[in-house]
């Protein structure tokens, strides 16, 4: 019985880190096809939330320099988390007032935020990942 108690949780970590490698997956992609267009990106990763900003429901969260831009990378446990984020996201968004317009991208289980991003930045990221 203890063994089959120590394959679940073997098969369980196995399982969370395949989806955790699908998301720094994309995760790169995404930076690697910004340079691709000529954009220069710089990543922190693994923010605190006090420092991130708002706090969304997300396991991690990166901060990424696109140029003169700013944007923040949420990454969730699961497409349900992201979608119960980004619903947190317009409660604070109805609230707050903002130095720029908020533009909201996601992809499977990761929300990115940019406030008052310029075009060239957003026309390239609506092409790579879907807006909200």
């Amino acid at each position: 019985m203890k063994r089959i108690g120590i394959l679940i949780t073997a098969l369980c970590c196995i399982l969370f880190l395949v989806g955790c490698s699908a998301q720094e997956t994309a995760a790169d992609d995404l930076v690697s096809a910004l340079k691709e267009r000529g954009f220069s990106v710089n990543v922190t990763e693994s923010v605190s939330l006090e420092d991130a900003g708002p706090d969304l429901g997300a396991y991690r969260i990166d901060q990424l320099e696109i140029g003169e831009d700013k944007a923040t990378l949420y990454f969730f446990k699961s497409g349900e988390e992201l979608v119960k984020g980004m619903a947190a996201w317009r409660d604070i968004e109805a609230l707050a007032l903002f130095s720029g317009v908020p533009n909201l991208y996601y992809t499977d289980s990761m929300l990115l935020i940019t406030i008052g991003a310029s075009e060239e930045l957003l026309d390239a990221l609506d092409e790579l990942w879907q807006p909200v």
